[in-house]
């Protein structure tokens, strides 16, 4: 039974579907007494319906008005479908109360690829009067967005979209039912891609979601799984399903007898819950409701499920304004972690009355879980007791652990001016004992070094002491903690760290020891160059040579290196300590034969040079910085190191003379010794350098450049002309791109765009490139350098990639064994 009706209705000025050439038809089934059976119903069924039917001797017929709402104050694709059905007598008699309408099918399309939306309807108005009481007035809303726009290639899109859901169906149901979850996130990706470029298409694609996501499957938890995604995307997409803006759906899913079968479905449930209530979509309270969710999800140790689980819980929880719950949870869970995990979650100053009102800090115990929150929440309580306690009990089972907890929350309660006397104390004792050697030595004379006589936590502080020296706590291992966990907190001039009286002594004290560890004596250094950064040290200049003195004495391991040049880098009395420090750049660069160690320690070499070039200027050298010191360089590491980061560090340094004029670009003994690289070393590093090089090389070497500097700091060897210099830069490009790498091609095309001119030589580079460049940005540059227009450029439209991609899922879906899985959740 069938009509197409597209009335205007300029009342309500509806925007009507006026353009559509294909015909709409609506099929009713009448039931008598019974329920509808029957939810595939092909075309070739739905086209040969009738005009007129007959029910115990009365004679029907269908009057329909279907419509969309395009009115400007509508999302920008319009509103659903919205049809209106009446069914009449036609006679006008009376219709039997007992003739019901249950389901409606709308067609789009008048052959086999017809989409069809089939539509449960309601009879919203009761029919009570003589005037209504000839017909059946039904409604069917949220149908999809069809017309007017809708092409045939629209068609195949959503005939090839709607094949790729049906196969991700059948292999859940398959005999080894499986869900390939890597390939159905990549089609939701490419779903959201389709969204944005086919708006037209979104509310057919709504339609096929709903019919594969109710009703749930209630034995096949594969099935289940993908419905729960498909449910999970829509409520991310904000796709119109109908059924999910219900009140009472969470009850109805979170009842569902298979979620105590996997964590899966119970984290995809609660994802779920936590987008209805974030899209505000109505569910009311049901105190029996919330202990069944107690009940059901925190047993589950699935760390996942934890989270969620929290996350749901305080969105419930403060969206029905019901704090009291927290309570019940602290009785009913299984979890002794949910509350805390739940607590963090509200804002600060929910946070800080509900800690009250629970005295959760009470005889607080240890967790993972409950660490975080007490980090986070450390700064609100008032009595530092509980923490002193709560700290006591994470010191007998880890010292790193209690080292970072107590820094941490004293940092946190310095910034938000809560008082933090007693951590204070404890922290005192750590660096006290960090200090000594015996505890024995800790008498109370030593205390009041650091601990004022008059200070009420002495006590405190002595039995942190004794704790430490009960366990058989090593003043050097502790050190080693303390060093390594402060570091965060010494980068800012105004951290807590240097408002304690006793950091800066106890640091300048160890820096005077020789038995510290290569580890210990780096944190030492970057404590103390921060320091004298904030000025908070003054006249410790004979430090400095303390520091150098132990660094030469002995062989140290890389970050020891780099401590001491940043220091010295950022120190005020840079010529002294520059001169001072010779001897062990001489060990590590010429003398040094440690296999394990001895290319970073010179790598680290290279790149305090050009901190050096970069940093001083020309009169604050120090006296090695010589002709011969760089010449003994270049001659050991371009003819004999085989490494090709630290030839690549060396052709960086080289580069850097040039770029801030200490040498000519014309040097022709530089040029030499870069071609020279080129021919030992192939590896990408030492290429991408070595382009990097020559561009620099070639910026300086304009006449320009060449005339304003007429003395440079270094000279080799007699100059070559820029002629020269060009042509045998354009002969060491081909050698560098070879199987170079991503930034290797990128400094190229800087050379090649720098030198400009058309060269047959640089326009194979470019064909090379534009065919075989390493990325996209590679071949779209190389073309524009060889001004190729996009007329010529054959490439696919974005269109026909997103149609392959969606046809490769759906040929690995019908054609799984000619793939490797690579199933992750």
């Amino acid at each position: 039974m069938g009509n197409e009706k597209t009335k205007q209705n300029e009342a309500t000025n509806i925007c009507m579907i006026q353009s559509l050439v294909i015909i709409f038809i609506i099929c009713f089934i009448l039931i008598v007494g019974t329920d509808l059976e029957g939810s595939s119903i092909t075309w070739a069924v739905l086209s040969s319906a009738p005009e007129q039917v007959a029910i115990d001797g009365n004679e029907y017929r269908l009057e329909t008005q279907i419509w969309r709402d395009f009115m400007p104050i509508c999302e920008q694709s319009g509103r659903p479908m919205v049809a209106i059905l009446r069914i009449k007598t036609v006679d006008s008699s009376l219709v039997p109360s007992d003739v019901k309408v249950d389901t409606a099918w709308i067609m789009l399309g008048n052959d086999n690829q017809a989409q069809i939306w089939k539509t449960h309807i309601l009879e919203e108005q009761p029919r009570q009067s003589d005037v209504n009481r000839h017909y059946i007035r039904v409604i069917a809303r949220n149908g999809p967005k069809w017309g007017p726009n809708m092409n045939i290639d629209d068609k195949n899109r959503l005939k090839l979209i709607e094949k790729i859901f049906t196969r991700f169906l059948i292999q859940t149901q398959s005999e080894s039912p499986q869900l390939s979850r890597d390939y159905f996130e990549r089609f939701t990706q490419l779903l959201n891609e389709t969204f944005q470029k086919y708006s037209q298409l979104k509310s057919s694609i709504e339609t096929i979601i709903s019919s594969i996501i109710h009703p749930y499957h209630s034995s096949n938890i594969v099935t289940f799984e993908y419905q729960l995604r498909l449910i999970r995307f829509s409520l991310r997409q904000h796709l119109q399903i109908l059924e999910l803006n219900t009140n009472g759906y969470l009850h109805k899913l979170f009842h569902h007898k298979l979620l105590i079968s996997s964590s899966i479905v119970r984290h995809l449930s609660l994802q779920i819950a936590i987008l209805i209530y974030e899209h505000n979509l109505y569910q009311s309270f049901d105190e029996s409701f919330f202990s069944h969710i107690i009940k059901l999800f925190s047993p589950d140790p699935n760390l996942y499920v934890c989270n969620t689980l929290a996350q749901f819980l305080a969105l419930y929880i403060s969206k029905h304004d019901q704090y009291e719950l927290l309570n019940q949870i602290q009785k009913q869970s299984l979890n002794s972690d949910l509350i805390y995990n739940i607590l963090i979650l509200f804002d600060e100053d929910k946070q800080e009355l509900l800690i009250k009102q629970l005295n959760i800090y009470e005889n607080l115990p240890d967790s993972t879980a409950i660490r975080a929150f007490v980090l986070k929440t450390a700064r609100y309580t008032i009595n530092e007791d509980h923490l002193i306690y709560y700290l006591n009990r994470i010191l007998e089972k880890s010292l790193s652990d209690y080292v970072y907890m107590l820094l941490t929350i004293i940092s946190s309660r310095y910034e938000y001016h809560q008082s933090s006397n007693k951590l204070i104390a404890c922290l005192k004792a750590l660096f006290l004992y960090m200090k000594e050697t015996d505890i024995e030595e800790i008498d109370e004379n030593d205390q009041n070094i650091l601990v004022n006589e008059q200070d009420e936590f002495n006590e405190l502080t002595e039995s942190i002491c004794c704790q430490l020296y009960e366990r058989n706590i090593q003043s050097i291992n502790l050190a080693s903690i303390i060093l390594d966990t402060i570091q965060p907190f010494i980068s800012n001039s105004n951290s807590f760290i240097y408002k304690l009286d006793f950091y800066s002594s106890t640091i300048i004290m160890m820096l005077t020891k020789e038995n510290n560890h290569d580890k210990n004596l780096a944190q030492l250094i970057k404590c103390f160059e921060k320091l004298k950064e904030f000025n908070l040290i003054i006249n410790n200049n004979n430090l400095y040579d303390i520091i150098i003195n132990h660094i030469k004495n002995k062989k140290r391991i890389t970050i020891v290196y780099q401590s001491l040049f940043n220091l010295i880098l950022n120190t005020t009395n840079k010529i002294n300590n520059l001169e001072s420090i010779y001897t062990i750049l001489e060990r590590i660069l010429f003398q040094d034969n440690d296999k394990l160690l001895q290319w970073d320690n010179q790598d680290c070499v290279f790149h305090f040079l050009i901190q050096l070039i970069k940093n001083f200027h020309y009169n604050q050298y120090p006296s090695w910085f010589t002709k011969k010191f760089l010449q003994s360089i270049i001659e050991k590491y371009v003819h004999n190191n085989n490494n090709e980061y630290i030839q690549a560090s060396l052709i960086d340094f080289l580069a850097t003379l040039i770029q801030y004029d200490l040498v000519s670009p014309l040097d022709n003994y530089l040029t030499k010794n870069l071609i020279q690289l080129t021919q030992y070393s192939l590896g990408d590093v030492v290429r991408c350098s070595l382009a990097h090089a020559w561009y620099i090389i070639l910026t300086k070497a304009t006449n320009k450049n060449i005339i304003e500097i007429n003395n440079y700091y270094f000279s080799f060897d007699l100059n070559t002309n820029f002629d020269s210099l060009l042509t045998i830069v354009i002969n060491q490009i081909p050698l560098l791109i070879g199987d170079g790498g991503h930034e290797t091609e990128i400094q190229c095309l800087h050379l090649i765009e720098f030198i400009g001119n058309k060269n047959n030589k640089l326009d194979n580079i470019l064909e090379f490139l534009v065919n075989d460049g390493c990325s996209n940005e590679i071949k779209e540059k190389a073309r524009q350098l060889l001004s190729i227009s996009n007329d010529e450029i054959i490439e696919k439209k974005s269109n026909e990639i997103l149609e392959d991609e969606l046809s490769s899922i759906l040929h690995w879906l019908e054609h799984p064994d000619e793939h490797m899985i690579l199933d992750c959740d």
